[in-house]
């Protein structure tokens, strides 16, 4: 398995705490992340994405560091891992009051996915990891974003960078560190589709950017402003053309 997608994510982000024995577990983790997931994909198709953030990201996987992964599954009635009980649903709403509700599977169904993944990467040499089961399809994506796009209008930019910002995990884990990421474009391209046409696009596009930056550094380097920090595109702008540009982005989406 080629290293070079991965490896090439991980190399740009800060090193503070990095050396030649971190960084080689880093890579090592994030390549048999990635066989694991190409496995499960093989049995099942409904397994799309995976991104990475955390330890591994930064380049510095210590001998207990976790693995911190985003799994996504695209919901499917027919898939077999999400079969479930008569009047339980697949996929559940978890409220919690504010915009960190999330889209989560019915736990028996989540375990199924987890626990299959956890025991591959075990095998595979990593000791320990923290699995975000992502449940992922059209729905999901545009409710989420609709949601983030009515609490930004009520923010002109300035106030937004002070205020509680917030984003859903089904949206954000979308734009952590890719390790597989060919099944995730789609979405991905969705989300800043939607943010080009919004007159509070790039408001939201801000509040993304600041939860992928502080979950893939550590928690004090979380607001920093060093240059080095700035590892997300700064605006809407410079997003659309990192993934493919405006037009390539609303043509992938329509």
């Amino acid at each position: 398995m080629s290293t070079a997608h991965a490896g090439a994510e991980y190399e740009r982000r800060p090193e503070t705490k990095s050396t030649p024995e971190t960084r080689e577990r880093s890579a090592r983790y994030l390549d048999a992340a990635a066989d694991a997931f190409e496995a499960m994909r093989r049995e099942m198709p409904e397994v799309i994405g995976l991104t990475a953030f955390g330890s591994t990201v930064r380049g510095e996987a210590g001998p207990e560091s976790d693995a911190d992964v985003y799994l996504y599954v695209e919901t499917s009635d027919t898939a077999p891992y999400q079969t479930v009980k008569p009047g339980m649903e697949a996929v559940q709403r978890r409220d919690s009051g504010s915009l960190e509700g999330t889209y989560e599977f019915n736990p028996a169904i989540a375990m199924n996915y987890k626990w299959k993944f956890y025991t591959d990467l075990k095998e595979r040499g990593i000791p320990k990891s923290d699995i975000v089961l992502a449940p992922i399809n059209d729905e999901i994506i545009t409710s989420q974003v609709d949601e983030m796009l009515d609490y930004a209008a009520a923010f002109d930019m300035e106030d937004l960078k002070t205020a509680d910002k917030k984003c859903p995990r089904n949206v954000r884990g979308l734009f952590h560190a890719p390790v597989q990421d060919e099944g995730l474009k789609g979405y991905r391209d969705k989300v800043l589709a939607r943010l080009v046409d919004s007159e509070h696009g790039e408001k939201v596009w801000m509040m993304i950017s600041h939860f992928v930056e502080g979950f893939e550094r550590r928690k004090t380097d979380a607001t920093s402003s060093r240059p080095d920090h700035r590892t997300m595109p700064r605006t809407l702008g410079e997003a659309i053309e990192h993934y493919n540009g405006t037009d390539g982005i609303r043509e992938k989406a329509a």
